[in-house]
């Protein structure tokens, strides 16, 4: 395994981690914490998030070795946009169908 296949494992591991905090924060609440950790669900994601975005980046300077800044970059607003779009459309779906009060 290369530095680049142990980043990839890593972005794997921190993006089950993110699923398994929203998890808990669906279940519980935001305000809630796993009992004598001292954080909340809500502290909890930050730090994950934060966490997988930190890997990210070190996976984008890895990838600037073997492709331009713009290639190598893993982050595209435009996707983003389309995303959020794409999150919107299908909320509405789901309140129009009475799933989402």
């Amino acid at each position: 395994m290369n530095y680049r296949d142990h980043l990839l494992v890593i972005l794997m591991e921190e993006s089950a981690e993110v699923t398994q905090t929203c998890s808990k924060a669906l279940r519980f609440g935001f305000k809630d914490g796993y009992p004598g950790s001292g954080t909340t669900n809500l502290d909890d994601l930050r730090t994950e998030l934060s966490q997988l975005m930190a890997v990210v980046n070190m996976l984008e300077e890895d990838l600037t070795s073997d492709y331009s800044d713009e290639d190598s970059a893993l982050y595209d607003t435009h996707d983003a946009k389309r995303k959020k779009e794409k999150v919107n459309k299908y909320l509405e779906r789901s309140r129009a169908n009475g799933r989402l009060s």
